[in-house]
């Protein structure tokens, strides 16, 4: 009985454990989310320094929505300087692990040739990828290469379905180009 005991004991143990290592923000997300406080000065006072440091530290550490934002600081020059080629790198690593925003900022990025050699057909599996996900900004930003065809043939069609969905999640931008 004992013995039984004891195996119940050591099971609800590593239950335990398996779940507070789901609920438990890692050390990465709890340096993303001070971040996060210092960039949209809500919770403290807002410190684009400070914001875009600390980005970048939970960036190191792997976390894909803090290497999108220390790849976007990076990309605008939000408290660092602008540097499209350290933004291109940070951003790759988070679209690499499937960041919707990071897809659609890096395929901005060969759409203009920033950080990256311009790249139309780069630009399009990028967008694409976000697009599919159901970004609004990247199913725009793909029905845009299917009106000027850019990276795929031209293609209304296309377009028109693209921008539909961007649309019908409120994007001005597609409801704007859909009249």
């Amino acid at each position: 009985m004992g013995k039984y005991l004891s195996v119940v004991a050591l099971c609800m143990v590593m239950a335990h454990c398996a779940i507070m290592a789901q609920t438990q923000p890692s050390q990465a997300e709890s340096i993303y989310f001070e971040a996060y406080a210092y960039y949209d000065g809500k919770a403290v006072k807002a410190d684009t320094v400070r914001a875009a440091r600390l980005f970048g530290q939970s960036a190191e550490l792997g976390y894909a929505p803090a290497q999108y934002m220390y790849g976007w600081c990076l990309h605008e020059g939000y408290g660092v300087s602008q540097d499209y080629t350290k933004a291109a790198h940070w951003l790759t690593k988070a679209a690499e692990q499937g960041y919707d925003k990071a897809l659609n900022t890096l395929g901005y990025c060969y759409e203009k040739g920033q950080g990256v050699p311009q790249d139309y057909n780069k630009a399009v599996l990028w967008y694409t990828k976000a697009a599919e996900q159901g970004l609004a900004a990247a199913q725009y930003n793909l029905g845009w290469c299917y009106v000027n065809g850019f990276g795929v043939p031209q293609d209304y069609n296309k377009a028109v379905l693209w921008y539909t969905k961007a649309a019908e999640q409120g994007y001005a931008y597609a409801q704007n180009n859909l009249g």
